[in-house]
């Protein structure tokens, strides 16, 4: 009798030592582990999940409601149908960018769970995955998107809460997925008063939009363009909104045909805009600024007294500033913001990247004004990215 209890006490013991550091289970190409200390639950293996009919099904459901955080590793491609469904205490999810399904249920009934960052690679999303009690959207619950991305397209569709962050101006990737209806959406914040428009020239036969930030409908455009401006032509959609500088708005584009997919550029420019400021120059050795405004610079050829104004700007509009021998192309963008401070390395004369004895004697034979900088610029070395300051 007594070797009985000890043998059964040995059991016991073991297994409360697997439970302590984890169970591991494998299923067809998945595999699972949970680990009781930290109480999360980890997903590895390659491939698609297995769907499951309820809540608690899944091989690792005897620890669903203890599970605060979850693990998707890389190679897992799929979320099964109610995987992590009644999970109430979990907390924090990471999804591996390998993950490009998520099913039916998936998350629903998990009321602790606040927030998902879903990456772009998700392609596809099914219906209440993020529901509460299984049926119903849950309060104080959002998705963290990109932009442009199909897990945007289905926030919005669903009315599920998001995180997006405002794109640039200029070239937008557009990657439709066929039979879903998307519509690709690109959150954008004016940073200056301006007319801003959205268009694409692709031959994928696509549809342009605007929608204001309660997803309001202020534009439409199908074939050719409804606006125009200097180098847009053959224009498959164009729309154009009047934007306050830190309104928000939302451009958005889907193809004709639902059914197909479609990878092709779209462009956010602005049209009018102003921008104005100070034309300064590099004055030390570790590239301290001069707070005197260089009097006598030139823009355009026009001398000025070392401040600019610009009115009725373009996106990518080129301004050439000059001082003392030295010319900078400066390429205007509205995300720049209304002010940009245009700084000219006056020393380099010979336009070598540095500062040195041969520049010195460019500007004594020249008798340039900018010699005065000279020796605190002595050995200066540069590249052009600093040659100008956005405020």
């Amino acid at each position: 009798m007594k070797k009985r209890i000890l043998a059964l006490i040995c059991v016991i013991a073991l297994l409360l030592a697997i439970a302590a550091i984890g169970f591991s289970a494998y299923a067809d190409d998945i595999d699972w582990s949970f680990d009781s200390d930290t109480k999360t639950l980890y997903i590895t293996g390659s491939g698609a999940m297995d769907d499951y009919s309820e809540p608690y099904e899944a091989p690792w459901g005897v620890h669903i409601i203890e599970t605060q955080s979850l693990v998707v590793e890389s190679g897992v491609t799929s979320l099964g149908n109610y995987a992590f469904a009644g999970a109430t205490s979990l907390q924090s999810v990471s999804l591996a960018d390998s993950v490009t399904s998520i099913g039916e249920g998936t998350f629903s009934s998990t009321p602790a769970l606040l927030s998902l960052t879903l990456s772009s690679s998700v392609t596809s999303i099914g219906d209440l995955s993020f529901a509460k009690n299984g049926a119903e959207d849950k309060a104080g619950f959002a998705l963290n998107v990109s932009a442009g991305s199909y897990a945007l397209h289905y926030a919005i569709k669903n009315g599920v809460d998001f995180d997006c962050e405002s794109v640039s101006s200029g070239e937008q990737q557009v990657n439709i997925i066929g039979n879903t209806g998307m519509m690709v959406y690109y959150p954008y914040t004016a940073p200056v008063d301006g007319t801003y428009i959205f268009y694409s020239v692709s031959k994928d036969d696509p549809i342009g939009y605007i929608y204001d930030s309660e997803f309001n409908q202020l534009a439409r455009n199908d074939d050719h363009g409804s606006v125009s401006f200097d180098g847009m032509a053959d224009c498959d959609f164009a729309v154009s909104i009047s934007l306050a500088k830190g309104e928000t708005c939302y451009f958005a584009t889907k193809i004709f045909s639902p059914i197909l997919s479609a990878s092709f550029n779209a462009y956010i420019v602005c049209t009018n805009f102003s921008v104005s400021g100070n034309i300064r120059a590099i004055v030390s050795g570790n590239g301290t600024i001069s707070e005197t405004n260089l009097n006598g610079a030139m823009l355009n050829g026009v001398t000025t007294d070392g401040t600019y104004s610009l009115e009725s700007v373009s996106s990518d509009y080129e301004a050439v500033f000059s001082y003392g021998g030295a010319t900078y192309t400066h390429k205007f963008n509205p995300d720049d913001g209304e002010s940009v401070d245009i700084v000219l390395v006056v020393c380099d004369q010979n336009s070598d990247g540095i500062v040195n004895i041969r520049d010195y004697s460019l500007l004594l034979q020249n008798e340039l004004p900018c010699i005065q900088y000279f020796d605190a610029c002595l050995n200066f070395t540069y590249d052009n990215s600093i040659c100008h300051q956005a405020n």
